[in-house]
């Protein structure tokens, strides 16, 4: 409000990061917000499968030997946070958004792996540039949609676009021609290849504001 960004002389851009002021009500008209898309065809198996797991699953005896943690240069209780527990996996509700994306960069790590075992590279030789290439050639269905990689090693990623627009409510009482300014979120899905958006211009909702008040 200092900087007057709230004003209508701003169109406001922000991404995932300041999410939290689309809850705040207090955004401009025409405030835009880029927010990955991190559910895709897979993501209810994954949540279910999450609701079935334990945290015996993950950091017991057995999952300790068999996933080498305690080979980590990072051990368990030197940790910056606590260890994993079940009430994590009680409800998929506390899934973090972003848990999809690392179940899914972790698995495209393990499908280039795999891809140089199965050519007969050495497991020793699986790293720097060899490694690179070959992740960028990776291509398969993920926990948050398509996962494949243009020339410069970037995901082809899908974005959700959030466009706030004003909404008439009432009439102020003492200003018949006023509008109030109310929000709603008017939702936009861009694909692989970003474009201009479809949804009303400001001035084309200021008008419909105007005239179903008049």
């Amino acid at each position: 409000e200092e900087e007057l960004l709230s004003s209508m002389t701003f169109q406001v851009l922000a991404s995932e990061a300041l999410s939290y002021t689309i809850l705040r009500g207090d955004v401009p008209a025409g405030y835009m917000w880029f927010s990955p898309v991190n559910k895709g065809a897979l993501y209810e198996r994954f949540s279910t499968m999450w609701t079935k797991m334990s945290a015996a699953a993950v950091i017991g005896d057995a999952a300790r030997e068999r996933y080498g943690i305690d080979l980590f240069k990072v051990g368990l209780s030197e940790g910056t946070v606590e260890p994993i527990n079940d009430e994590a996996f009680e409800s998929a509700e506390n899934l973090i958004p972003n848990l999809s994306f690392l179940f899914d960069a972790v698995y495209t790590f393990t499908m280039a792996a795999n891809s140089l075992l199965n050519t007969g590279t050495a497991l020793e030789d699986i790293k720097g540039s060899l490694l690179l290439s070959t992740l960028r050639l990776t291509n398969f269905t993920g926990i948050s949609g398509p996962i494949s990689f243009d020339e410069n090693g970037d995901r082809l990623a899908h974005y959700n676009i959030w466009n706030v627009q004003p909404v008439v409510r009432r009439r102020l009482e003492n200003s018949p021609s006023d509008v109030r300014g109310d929000f709603e979120h008017t939702f936009e899905n861009w694909g692989q290849t970003p474009g201009p958006g479809t949804g009303r211009s400001l001035e084309d909702a200021a008008s419909e504001a105007v005239q179903s008040v008049v």
